[in-house]
């Protein structure tokens, strides 16, 4: 599983520098419109960044895409899921905590088959449980397995439960066979 540290850059939303995968407007915005919230161009930077990341943990792998998931907590998550839509092989999978996926983009073709696991705190103050809901609609086709875990009383952090849940998830994914 692949799970990098974002590189240090200024965002606009905390008005300093910290690590951060793109520029962050607000969490605000009326979540349909993307570009209200991160600056797509430094996300489209990342993303190049990351699918090299990719290509060379795949190589690693000997070239078998499907047993590499992808995965992250808060903005990271958001990236993954942004990258993991995005690329050209299929993928074992996408972990995502406290965070949602951007819903304006489409899937790729390659990921119709890969399975998600999403975790989300319900008392969720920095990234609320609303806002992952809403985004994620899209990661949810009827194709892929599909699990996500809500927890009471869970802020934004990941907890034993979830990962707990997270192993359970990634031992039956990474067993079945791929379609």
């Amino acid at each position: 599983m692949i799970l990098p540290t974002a590189p240090r850059r200024y965002t606009t939303l905390y008005g300093m520098e910290g690590n951060a995968w793109a520029d962050i407007y607000t969490f605000n915005a009326s979540q349909e419109d993307v570009n209200k919230m991160i600056n797509l161009e430094s996300a489209r930077e990342t993303t190049e960044k990351l699918h090299a990341l990719l290509d060379r943990e795949i190589a690693e792998l000997g070239g078998d895409s499907t047993r590499c998931f992808i995965g992250g907590f808060s903005m990271g998550a958001t990236s993954a899921s942004f990258i993991w839509k995005q690329y050209k092989k299929p993928l074992g999978g996408l972990i995502i905590y406290s965070s949602f996926a951007v819903k304006n983009l489409e899937v790729a073709k390659e990921q119709e088959y890969s399975p998600v696991f999403w975790a989300h705190g319900l008392d969720d103050c920095v990234m609320q449980y609303k806002h992952g809901v809403f985004n994620n609609v899209n990661l949810e086709n009827g194709k892929r397995r599909f699990s996500q875990i809500k927890r009471e009383g869970l802020g934004h952090a990941v907890d034993f439960v979830v990962k707990l849940e997270t192993n359970r998830f990634l031992e039956q994914t990474s067993t079945k066979p791929r379609l």
